[in-house]
């Protein structure tokens, strides 16, 4: 995973296709996209995707869920 190739970022965002691809070996052709570092530190499944800046109703509901508080189950 020594190298992520660019796409035409214009015409990648008009058709919703990523604006890059990472370098795969033949095992990690059914792989999602991960970080090596990332994943040793998880250890869990993980799907990362660039989310463009013209996305800022998406950006602002995945900042939102990820920053949520989780609700208690315990009774005070």
């Amino acid at each position: 995973r020594d190298s992520i190739c660019i796409n035409d970022v214009e015409n990648s965002l008009k058709s919703c296709n990523k604006i890059y691809y990472l370098k795969q070996n033949e095992k990690e052709v059914g792989v999602n996209d991960y970080n090596p570092l990332l994943l040793k530190l998880w250890r869990a499944n993980m799907d990362l995707q660039y989310i463009a800046e013209r996305s800022l109703s998406l950006t602002e509901y995945v900042t939102g869920y990820v920053t949520k508080a989780e609700k208690s189950h315990a009774q005070d």
